[in-house]
C-alpha cells in the first residue's frame, strides 16, 4: 500500500484525543481537540460546506482534488494536493490523517482503491452516501437506516444514471464497511439544498416564486417534502467525527414534517412575494405533458410510491447533534445565490414560457 505505517489508535500529535464527559450534567458529551482531515473533493456544494465547518471548528484540512473548479476557495486556509483519485493516490503516500472525508465517491472500484490506500494511515473513513440507497418494500411509509437497500443487476456497471445511482452507492458503502468496519462513518443525506447546488432542483422554487404571476405548484398539496441544507450536513459530518461516533446516519430534514403546500407558502412568506399558486389534479397535469422531477423538480406527482423517500427517519442523526437551518433562511439564501448568477439558465424546472403554455392548455384563467 502507498501510505506508510500502521495508524496508531491512541492520541496523535494532531488530534483525536477525547475526554468523555457524557456523565457530567449539562456538559458537552465530548471535548473537541483539533483534527487533521483529508477531504477528497471539497470544492463543490456539500464538500465545500464540510470544509467550511471543519475550518470553523479549528481543524486542519487537506484537499485532494483535480483543481477543475474551486481552486480559489479557502485560499491560505487549507493545504491542496492536486490529483485524480482514480489513479493518482500515490501523491498522498507516506502521510497520516485523523480521518478521510470522501465526498465524490460514486464508483465502487474507485472507492475501494481509496479505502484500501488509507486503511493503515487514517483512524476513520467518512463516506457520503445517499438516501437513494433505499429500495423500500411496497407500501413502506418511511425509510430508516435498516430499510432494504437497492441491488444492481449488473454490479460491474460504472455508468451513473438514475437507475444505477442508488445501487452504486450501496456497493460503495459495502466497500467502506468491509475495509473499515467499526471505523466507518456512512452518511446518507436526503435531498440536499442551498446555494452552490449544481442540480438546481430546489433552486427552481425560490427562483420561480420571485418571478410572480401564476405558478404551477403541483397537484397533491399534502405530498411530503424533505430537504436538508448543505450547511447542516457539513456541521453534522464534522461533529460526528469530533465525537468519534462511527455509524450509519440518515441526514435529512427539515426539523418538522413538511408538505408541498406548507413549503411553498412558507417560501412565499420568506421572500415577501404574492405569487399565485395553482394546484391542478396530478393526472390532468401529467396528461398535459408536465413531467414530475423535471418540470417540477423533487415533485412526484401521481406516483405516491416514492413518498417514503420524503419521510426519512433522522432520529439517529438528531441524537448525535444534527441541527437544522430554518427553512426560510435556506429559501432566502438560495434566492440570493440564484439572483447572483444573472441570466444563467436553470438545469431543471419550467421556463416561464412553457409554464404559460401549460396553463393555457389546462385552461387555467388568470385571476
Amino acid at each position: 500500500m502507498g501510505a506508510g505505517g500502521d495508524f496508531q489508535s491512541g492520541p496523535s500529535t494532531h488530534g483525536l484525543a477525547r475526554v468523555d464527559k457524557s456523565t457530567e450534567k449539562g456538559g458537552e458529551p465530548w471535548q473537541n481537540v483539533p483534527m487533521d482531515l483529508l477531504v477528497i473533493g471539497g470544492t463543490r456544494f456539500l464538500g465545500r460546506r464540510i470544509v467550511e465547518s471543519a475550518l470553523a471548528g479549528g481543524h486542519k484540512v487537506t484537499l485532494f482534488h483535480r483543481g477543475k473548479e474551486g481552486a480559489d476557495l479557502f485560499e491560505g486556509q487549507v493545504e491542496r494536493v492536486y490529483g485524480d483519485r482514480d489513479g493518482e493516490l500515490d501523491k498522498l503516500a507516506g502521510r497520516t490523517w485523523d480521518a478521510v472525508i470522501d465526498t465524490p465517491g460514486y464508483v465502487p472500484r474507485v472507492v475501494r482503491a481509496s479505502s484500501e490506500f488509507f486503511k493503515n494511515s487514517v483512524k476513520n473513513y467518512l463516506y457520503i452516501s445517499s438516501i437513494s440507497v433505499y429500495d423500500p418494500e411496497p407500501g413502506a411509509y418511511t425509510t430508516d437506516e435498516n430499510t432494504r437497500r437497492a441491488k444492481l443487476k449488473d454490479e460491474t456497471v460504472e455508468e451513473i444514471t438514475g437507475e444505477t445511482y442508488g445501487g452504486l452507492k450501496v456497493l460503495c458503502e459495502d466497500v467502506v464497511n468491509e475495509v473499515y468496519g467499526p471505523r466507518a462513518f456512512i452518511i446518507r443525506p436526503g435531498f440536499i439544498v442551498g446555494s452552490y447546488d449544481p442540480s438546481d432542483r430546489f433552486t427552481y422554487y425560490p427562483w420561480r416564486l420571485a418571478q410572480g404571476g401564476q405558478m404551477i405548484a403541483g397537484g397533491r398539496t399534502d405530498s411530503p417534502l424533505q430537504v436538508v441544507d448543505a450547511r447542516d450536513i457539513g456541521r453534522f459530518c464534522v461533529s460526528v467525527l469530533e465525537q468519534n461516533a462511527p455509524e450509519t446516519y440518515n441526514v435529512c430534514g427539515p426539523e418538522q414534517p413538511l408538505t408541498w403546500e406548507s413549503f411553498l407558502n412558507r417560501a412565499k412568506a420568506a421572500l415577501g412575494v404574492d405569487t399565485e399558486l395553482v394546484w391542478i389534479d396530478p393526472k390532468e397535469l401529467e396528461d398535459a405533458g408536465c413531467q414530475p422531477n423535471v418540470d417540477l423538480p423533487l415533485y412526484h406527482g401521481v406516483d405516491t410510491s416514492a413518498d417514503s423517500f420524503m419521510r426519512g427517519d433522522n432520529s439517529r442523526a438528531v441524537s448525535k447533534g444534527l441541527t437544522f437551518t430554518p427553512l426560510e433562511d435556506t429559501v432566502r439564501e438560495t434566492a440570493e445565490w440564484v439572483k447572483s448568477r444573472g441570466a444563467q439558465p436553470l438545469k431543471v424546472g419550467m421556463t416561464l414560457e412553457r409554464e404559460k403554455e401549460l396553463l393555457e392548455k389546462l385552461r387555467v384563467a388568470s385571476v
